[in-house]
């Protein structure tokens, strides 16, 4: 009888020491060949490495950087045919060129293209380019075009279309007029704005449309230039001065206590206060400044801003300026002066939203931890004048990257400690056992 407890728990443990083991996820590469094979006829494919892709193969020329983390793989699908004669009806111009422009992950997920920065080598003359959704509403997308190549930066949408325009819809030379909101605390009315590429140009206010915007004096004073329905591209206003003057003095006038303005990009938004607009009104040396806000990663850091933040966990990186437009001189200093920043930023997963922070990075590589804060979806942040910043993450944790390495199963991980342990107690019962009847003999 003992001689078979002794085998049966002997099995156990054999049984209880053949768990599972799952390694936990490195950081470092290994060397792991992945053979992507494409479903979709038409498909080109590429793997992306740090955020970059090409494809260039039988006409089909595209280039993408600035890819999302998570994105493995870039795919590229031409529309040909009656996908082609599609998308060209829901354009008013002449298709030249359409794709499908999405990413997958490392397994096979399909991850929309947003932000993304992408060049298509494409034959025409005064192109332009738009993204159309699978219902065919199309949303026309800043570019610029060099050579035979045209650059955009796509909006999430699943179709890219490149297209000379109709004559008949031409707009005047190089920008067209639209309006936008400008908006006090109660009060708001439609300025007229031009738009040429990137820029925005507020044509100048009437005195006593301010007026009517400030309103009462009980009122904070702010005035929001809402240019967020405009394209993803527009990250330049061109601002009278004037009108700054002015803003500036009525709210004085009327004492309020938080007078600024607000101009609201499509992909963030700055806030100058009142001692900073009265700073631009006393330097600027002309009739127009510029305002810019602009995501640049970290393609405009020197060398030396580099090395300072070679080692640091980037997350993106913004310019911000202002620069008085016939002097072509920056305003940097906001004599005592706060613009706030916010800019759209999502939390990864695993991470935490108080361990981001923005770094105003100089020149020569000196680096400055600013004040910095997460409401609601943006990251916001105090400066006392305009640079380049990065966003940094500064915790210990890792993001969770869909795909990564399986770092562990505790599903039944108890149940296999608890075989182990009662091994181990039956075969310690069993020696005790028969050490005893060895020395009773």
């Amino acid at each position: 009888m003992r001689r078979l407890l002794a085998m049966l728990l002997t099995v156990v443990l054999v049984c209880s020491m053949s768990f599972p083991a799952f390694a936990a996820q490195d950081e470092k590469e290994n060397n792991v060949t992945v053979k992507y094979v494409s479903t979709v006829e038409g498909a080109y494919v590429a793997p992306v490495q740090n955020g970059v892709a090409s494809i260039n193969a039988d006409g089909v020329s595209v280039s993408v950087t600035g890819a999302p983390s998570n994105a493995k793989t870039l795919v590229v699908i031409p529309m040909t045919g009656d996908a082609l004669s599609w998308i060209d009806s829901c354009v008013d111009g002449d298709a030249k060129a359409a794709y499908d422009i999405h990413f997958e992950d490392t397994e096979g997920n399909r991850i929309s293209a947003n932000g993304a920065n992408v060049s298509v080598s494409v034959s025409g003359s005064g192109l332009t380019v738009s993204s159309v959704n699978t219902s065919g509403a199309d949303k026309n997308l800043s570019s610029t075009t060099s050579g035979s190549n045209v650059s955009f930066t796509t909006d999430g949408n699943d179709y890219y279309v490149i297209y000379e325009k109709d004559e008949g819809d031409q707009p005047g030379p190089g920008s067209d007029t639209v309006t936008v909101p400008v908006r006090g605390d109660d009060n708001e009315i439609h300025a007229d704005v031009t738009i040429d590429g990137d820029t925005v140009e507020l044509h100048e206010l009437d005195f006593a449309e301010i007026d009517h915007i400030i309103g009462d004096k009980d009122k904070d004073g702010l005035i929001e230039i809402d240019l967020t329905k405009l394209d993803e591209g527009v990250c330049k206003i061109i601002l009278p001065v004037t009108s700054i003057e002015h803003i500036t003095s009525e709210a004085e006038e009327t004492h309020n206590e938080h007078e600024a303005l607000q101009v609201d990009f499509p992909h963030g938004s700055v806030k100058l206060d009142d001692k900073t607009m009265q700073a631009i009104v006393e330097q600027a040396e002309c009739n127009e400044v510029v305002l810019v806000l602009e995501n640049v990663g970290e393609t405009l850091l020197n060398e030396r801003q580099q090395s300072a933040v070679k080692d640091w966990n980037v997350y993106g990186g913004y310019e911000a300026y202002l620069l008085c437009v016939k002097a072509n001189k920056r305003i940097s200093d906001f004599e005592g002066g706060v613009a706030t920043l916010s800019v759209p930023f999502e939390i990864p997963n695993g991470l935490k939203a108080e361990k981001f922070s923005v770094w105003y990075v100089a020149d020569d590589g000196t680096t400055e931890k600013l004040d910095t804060r997460y409401e609601n979806k943006h990251l916001v942040w105090d400066v006392s004048h305009f640079s380049d910043f990065i966003i940094v993450y500064e915790g210990e944790e890792t993001p969770d990257v869909p795909g990564g390495p399986q770092t562990g199963d505790n599903s039944k991980l108890w149940l296999w400690w608890l075989l182990l342990i009662v091994s181990f107690v039956g075969i310690t019962v069993i020696c005790i056992e028969q050490k005893k009847r060895r020395a009773v003999k």
